[in-house]
């Protein structure tokens, strides 16, 4: 994943009238597929994760967990039947701009054209360890493994 030049908000479609906000941080490939990767606010995270969106079922996630206190990140990565892959720039800025400009009803802006592969939460680290960089908790998915 390459971290974007400046995140991209974009709204995924629950339903027809319903949509979840979150800001592409990163894009790039996964296992040769587009993949991205999003950032949620708490209560964003909440709608995401009780609403079981991005195929998040609960027997389809591995051990681990996150709070939801802080903000979360998930990757995902495009179903291949949703979208046809080779129709979509390869370049991680102009990815999450395509996606960010999709029309309203296009696969691309809804959410279960996507599967989740892994959902992480930053670590609050002690003053002493922040300068050594990032620590994030959270839990894979089986299509992480697909």
């Amino acid at each position: 994943m390459t971290t974007l030049a400046a995140p991209v908000p974009v709204a995924f479609h629950i339903n027809e009238v319903a949509t979840v906000p979150v800001t592409i941080v990163a894009a790039g490939t996964d296992g040769g597929l587009p993949a991205l990767t999003v950032e949620a606010d708490p209560s964003v995270w909440e709608s995401i994760d009780l609403g079981i969106l991005f195929h998040l079922g609960w027997d389809q996630r591995g051990d681990g967990e996150v709070s939801g206190a802080l903000p979360v990140q998930i990757v995902i990565r495009i179903d291949p039947d949703a979208v046809d892959p080779s129709e979509l720039p390869a370049d991680a800025d102009a990815l999450a701009a395509a996606v960010a400009a999709a029309p309203d009803d296009s696969p691309l802006r809804f959410h279960a054209s996507w599967y989740a592969l892994e959902v992480t939460e930053p670590v609050e680290l002690p003053a002493e360890l922040a300068a050594a960089g990032d620590v994030r908790t959270g839990f894979t998915t089986i299509w992480a493994d697909a």
